[in-house]
């Protein structure tokens, strides 16, 4: 009777997954992305729009809330690390492709794809 009972659990726990750390999108991507960015909008310098458009941005995941940023939040709520910001956006707030206010600073704000 015993093994009948144990063999369930020890499916059950085979199957259990631990927390994942990190997301698909890694700083050190994130850091790649961001100085691509920087190098087209200082390419054009302005010419499109009449202003270079670079500034801060945050990529945000949507399902942890994390954020990955280019440049520090006013307040402080980002912390810096080899060159990003990171932090999570509060839950209150929706995940969506607009500019954002965080921390007092005005962010493009770039929610990430599903894995």
């Amino acid at each position: 009777m015993k093994k009948w009972i144990l063999f369930p659990v020890f499916i059950l726990l085979i199957n259990c997954k631990g927390e994942e750390a990190e997301t698909y999108f890694t700083p050190e991507k994130a850091l790649v992305y961001f100085k691509s960015i920087e190098n087209i909008c200082n390419h054009d310098n302005g010419r499109l729009w009449g202003k270079n458009l670079y500034g801060p941005i945050m990529f945000v995941d949507r399902p942890s809330r994390r954020i990955i940023a280019n440049q520090p939040d006013n307040e402080g709520l980002l912390k810096a690390k080899d060159g990003i910001y990171t932090g999570y956006y509060p839950k209150e707030l929706i995940v969506s492709n607009t500019p954002a206010v965080f921390g007092g600073t005005l962010f493009a704000l770039i929610p990430l794809p599903p894995e």
